[in-house]
């Protein structure tokens, strides 16, 4: 099993943030897609995160996404910004302890995917995350991010697992089957 990777942060001019982090997943990009875009389910394989969504996973919907690490809480609303099937969900959290958008993204990389966590310009605001953010920087976010990730090869690899061979999408480029 890879392990989850720092790829960037930092800090922009206007005080938000820029946080990539990325995991190589042994699971089609697909089945991949399939754990992330089920916003709701994220609770059962990333410790601390709850998202709930009024509606379908689409373009405009609403909802609020929590986490929760020992004392540290972390309450934000979003709108879903964009949802690309097989490739991206998008969130713009617009009011709470975190602003900015947050991309959920999946793009193949020969025999697997990559899964990649993407803060864009996001502002924390909640006392707690605002204090440990300025004591250790994005570090605690990359800590979190990590777990997350290592939940996402966990639930990416049971779904696998309880998809039937003659339905599972391809490792291939050319659209062949596993054998």
């Amino acid at each position: 099993m890879h392990e989850p990777k720092r790829v960037e942060s930092r800090r922009n001019h206007d005080g938000s943030w820029y946080c990539v982090d990325s995991v190589i997943v042994g699971a089609p990009a697909a089945v991949v897609f399939s754990v992330l875009e089920d916003l709701e389910g994220y609770s059962s394989w990333w410790p601390g995160v709850r998202i709930s969504v009024d509606g379908d996973v689409a373009r405009g919907a609403r909802g609020v996404f929590s986490v929760r690490e020992g004392v540290y809480g972390l309450r934000s609303e979003f709108e879903i910004e964009t949802v690309e099937p097989g490739r991206r969900v998008r969130l713009r959290c617009t009011k709470g302890g975190a602003t900015g958008a947050i991309s959920f993204e999946v793009g193949r990389v020969e025999d697997a995917c990559r899964a990649t966590i993407l803060w864009d310009g996001v502002t924390v605001r909640a006392p707690i995350a605002r204090l440990l953010f300025r004591l250790f920087g994005p570090s605690f976010h990359h800590k979190k991010a990590a777990r997350g990730l290592r939940g996402l090869q966990r639930a990416a690899a049971e779904a696998l697992r309880r998809e039937p061979r003659s339905t599972r999408p391809s490792f291939s480029w050319r659209g062949s089957t596993p054998e």
